[in-house]
């Protein structure tokens, strides 16, 4: 994902370790990150925000591009690992 001209900060990239020390208090961080609570106090902060309408990016303004052909995931996954398995 790129914004230019802004370092594209986000704040709902995350989530638990398996098998993690503190997994309650773990789930109570993301949901607060995903809260829009967290949306006020990060939004003149990160580029984008986990709740729309907060961030220092205009969202509304960003283009997306089109896949211009058709992927195939698991042939692409299959050459991938492949490339790290050979013996």
């Amino acid at each position: 994902m790129v914004y230019g001209r802004i370092t594209p900060n986000v704040s709902e990239g995350g989530g638990l370790v398996a098998g993690g020390p503190n997994p309650k208090e773990g789930k109570l961080f993301l949901d607060f990150m995903a809260s829009e609570e967290a949306a006020k106090v990060l939004g003149g902060l990160v580029g984008a925000t986990a709740v729309p309408g907060f961030g220092l990016v205009d969202l509304t303004r960003i283009s997306l591009w089109q896949m211009r052909r058709p992927v195939d995931m698991a042939a692409f996954r299959r050459d991938f690992s492949a490339r790290f398995t050979q013996n």
